[in-house]
């Protein structure tokens, strides 16, 4: 069964998590899409191709890079552009 979800452009707002490798967080220009050299198959991308995860919540965005107690984690906010 296929469920269509209508999203109001601006209204939504979605998160990306990822796991730091230092106490530094990420800049925002490394929170987007990965390069396509570092794209491995995914569960929805397959190699080469560049998908750009996003959770509708930070929890899940957290939940999704699977990150362990006291680990540094980065979020970045994205929100729909409006046309």
């Amino acid at each position: 069964k296929v469920i269509g979800v209508i999203l109001n452009k601006g209204s939504q707002k979605f998160y990306r998590a990822r796991i730091n490798t230092s106490n530094k967080p990420f800049k925002i220009s490394k929170m987007g899409k990965p390069s396509k050299n570092l794209v491995l198959n995914g569960r929805a991308n397959p190699i080469g191709i560049t998908y750009l995860y996003v959770a509708s919540s930070i929890d899940t965005a957290i939940a999704e890079v699977r990150g362990h107690k006291g680990e540094v984690v980065t979020i970045a906010e994205f929100q729909m552009k409006s046309n």
